[in-house]
């Protein structure tokens, strides 16, 4: 089976970058959907010290996993930093841009501060916060 492209009305149908950008708003949904596996990657490789104590932690940052574990951090910050970008071009002035970051991040930060109240503090046992 030979590869041809795609025919309409006779002509070659070309699909470029700028043609998928505009057909997609300019926001190509795509990095969504590579944010959410490397913020998985960036809490897997934090719980490996949590989870497995210092000396574990250190054996894996010594091994070959070390490139690995040691790019995924940055890429996750450049991918968010990327959209953030792209949500600036989107928004008309900056006041609207900082009030949809305020509400994008704030109730994720009230939540996760509650949680981080609430979670230690409740299980606690000691006698001595009686």
């Amino acid at each position: 089976m030979s590869k041809q492209p795609h025919l309409t009305s006779g002509k070659a149908l070309r699909i470029t970058l700028a043609k998928r950008l505009t057909d997609a708003p300019n926001h190509p949904s795509g990095f969504d959907y590579m944010r959410l596996p490397l913020a998985t990657l960036v809490v897997c490789s934090h719980a490996i010290n949590v989870c497995y104590g210092k000396d574990f932690t250190y054996a894996v940052w010594r091994g070959p996993a070390r490139p690995l574990l040691a790019i995924i951090l940055p890429m996750f910050f450049a991918l968010s930093g990327f959209l953030a970008a792209g949500s600036l071009e989107r928004c008309r002035t900056l006041v609207s841009f900082v009030g949809l970051r305020g509400l994008r991040l704030v109730p994720a930060l009230a939540v996760d501060t509650m949680v981080g109240a609430l979670l230690p503090g409740g299980a606690s046992k000691s006698p001595r916060f009686a």
